[in-house]
């Protein structure tokens, strides 16, 4: 489970993450290349990053990729995000992180009462705009969260 990354042209580099979910057995291998964590969102709502060692950016540096494997149950869900959400400013200039994600996540799903994942992105939505409140955005605030049935 070792993959070698190759430098990029013109010394750029870009963080990413993949992942491959086992629809049978809920087993989920990742790596992370320098991207904020993708978080699981237990049964009970309680989120935690899912961590893949310290693997740089892509084109950084060829480099061995450390890939990590996590098990999800029947009600687990997965968020993931790109940085422009963790890069997010508020009126302040202040930025929000990669933990107050998880904070945001676990508040969504432990108070709203639905266990709909439309609903809960709405409301995770309207989280972070809140935090934005009238500052301009500065990147995208795109995320995803797919959940397993069974």
């Amino acid at each position: 489970n070792e993959y070698l990354c190759q430098a990029l042209p013109d010394e750029s580099f870009v963080t990413a993450l993949g992942m491959l979910v086992d629809l049978k057995t809920g087993v989920v291998e990742y790596v992370n290349a320098g991207h904020p964590p993708a978080f699981l969102v237990d049964a009970k709502g309680r989120a935690r990053p899912l961590q893949s060692g310290e693997n740089l950016p892509l084109g950084y540096i060829p480099t061995q990729m450390e890939f990590a494997s996590d098990n999800t149950e029947p009600g687990h869900t997965i968020a993931l995000y790109t940085d422009g959400l963790s890069e997010l400013h508020n009126e302040q200039g202040a930025m929000l992180g990669i933990d107050p994600i998880g904070e945001y996540l676990t508040n969504t799903f432990t108070t709203l009462k639905t266990s709909i994942l439309k609903d809960l992105a709405a409301d995770f939505k309207k989280r972070l705009d809140t935090y934005q409140g009238s500052a301009l955005p500065e990147d995208d605030h795109t995320f995803i969260l797919f959940r397993r049935m069974n």
